[in-house]
């Protein structure tokens, strides 16, 4: 979460620059909405077995991330100071990036981190077609992580990680469960309404 933050905050850095803002953008998002928002939905955060799980494997300062936003600049170099919308159109667009069910139960949770990487690789791999793959061998390395990380994620996270998948009670799916329960979506609230406007008469 502290490194999302971090994110937010070197906005500044390409305010002035509408490509690298937006796609900075997207990535930030698509990180919280495939990654942080499944796992503290399910928990992930506040059973300390599972939260060790998290920071065994994935570190607090990612050079990937480094790496994505110095290819976010080379893409934009290539475009020129003024992006056509055509240009914004070549990338991964942000109703593809984010994820609305983040709500899953926690036996989905790898598989939508899984698919947080690989929209990175897309993302990555279409900006290295826009700047004429002059810097592939930059990016290389964190491709080469993000592709095991998929299949780490898929295969062998459930596995490894059964005992902290066991000991995670997800809070938020029983608070819904509770608020489905109590509040029913075809719920008629203005009964009491109606039942007083008939005594009246």
């Amino acid at each position: 979460m502290a490194r999302e933050q971090g994110d937010i905050s070197r906005y500044y850095e390409v305010m002035q620059d509408p490509f690298q803002a937006c796609l900075r953008r997207y990535w930030n998002v698509g990180g919280w909405f495939n990654a942080f928002l499944p796992l503290w939905w399910n928990g992930f955060f506040s059973v300390p077995l599972a939260a060790r799980l998290l920071t065994r494997f994935f570190r607090e300062q990612d050079p990937a991330v480094e790496s994505a936003w110095r290819l976010f600049a080379q893409a934009a170099e290539a475009l020129g100071p003024e992006p056509a919308p055509a240009d914004f159109a070549r990338v991964p667009e942000l109703d593809w990036m984010i994820n609305l069910r983040f709500d899953c139960p926690k036996e989905e949770v790898p598989k939508h981190l899984a698919r947080a990487f690989w929209k990175r690789i897309r993302m990555r791999l279409a900006l290295l077609r826009m700047e004429r793959y002059r810097h592939v061998g930059e990016q290389l390395p964190a491709l080469a992580r993000e592709m095991a990380l998929i299949f780490f994620l898929r295969c062998l996270f459930p596995w490894v990680g059964r005992r902290a998948f066991a000991a995670l009670k997800p809070p938020l799916p029983r608070c819904a469960a509770v608020s489905a329960r109590d509040y029913p979506a075809q719920a008629d609230f203005q009964r009491p309404v109606k039942q007083a406007a008939l005594r009246a008469h």
